[in-house]
Parts: C-alpha cells; structure tokens; sequence
C-alpha cells in the first residue's frame, strides 16, 4: 500500500505517472506548464469527489492492466470511477449455482404467499362482538361494524 508522506498528492499522483510513463507522461502536454496541469487535474479529481485511494487504484490499474500510452484527465477520471467499490461489484460477473437458485426461489416463493395469502382474521366474529357490545364500542366501529355485516350476509 501507499506510505503516507508529507507530499502533497498530486505531486504524488504526477510521480506516480511519471514513473509509468517517463517522457511520454510530459510529452503529452505540450507546452503547458505542469503546474497549470496539476490545478486541471486536482480540480476534475474534486468536481467529480474522488478520494485519494480511487486516483491511487487509478494508478496501480494502469500499472497492472499494462496501459501503454498516459491516460488523458477524462480517461483518468473515468479510471478512478470504475475503482470505486460499487462500480466495481457491478463489473463482478455472480454466476449462482442450481443450489442457491433454488434456495432463492424458494424463499421468494414463501414471502410472496405470505404477502398474498388471505387475512386469518375472522370477520364475521368480530363483526358479532362489536354489535353484541356496540356500547362499549365508538360509533364509527360500529358503523363499520354493520357494514361489514351488510357485506357478509
């Protein structure tokens, strides 16, 4: 992993290419001074709220993948994206074997009969209770109560 030094990152991240790259890191840019490259480059990384570790990833993905040519700022942006976490599980192909597709069957099965199967509550004894009682009840419950009844008769 990366030391912490008292560097500051983008010099860090600018050796990093550097080292990757050697003359053609520099040759990219033309006559422009490096430091007006490092103010581009250090404001897309924070328009588009990129930590430190996804430019580092960045780096170590152009190192490992053997990226030939130095990526340009947007290409480098779009590395330090797919290294976040999320876009990189997105990549990860999940193959499920027979086993746990029939596991996940089976419980989506018992959570959608246990969403659709019909109420256990006995309407029709609650419907008598209320209406043996209908004084202890408040109105609208008895209301209810005799409409349900209509209902069920």
């Amino acid at each position: 992993m990366y030391q912490t030094t008292q560097q500051n990152p983008i010099d860090r991240l600018f050796l990093r290419m550097a080292s990757l790259y050697g003359k053609l890191w520099f040759d990219s840019w033309g006559d422009t001074p490096i430091d007006e490259m490092k103010a581009d480059w250090i404001d897309a990384i924070r328009r588009n709220k990129i930590s430190l570790m996804a430019v580092f990833k960045a780096c170590d993905k152009c190192a490992d993948e053997g990226v030939v040519f130095p990526p340009t700022l947007p290409q480098f942006i779009q590395l330090c994206k797919a290294s976040k976490p999320s876009e990189m599980t997105k990549a990860i192909g999940r193959q499920f074997t027979q086993e746990e597709l029939q596991k996940n069957h089976e419980r989506m099965t018992e959570i959608s009969t246990s969403m659709t199967a019909k109420s256990k509550t006995d309407y029709k004894a609650w419907v008598k209770r209320i209406l043996a009682n209908h004084e202890r009840f408040p109105e609208n419950s008895v209301k209810a109560a005799k409409e349900v009844e209509a209902m069920t008769a």
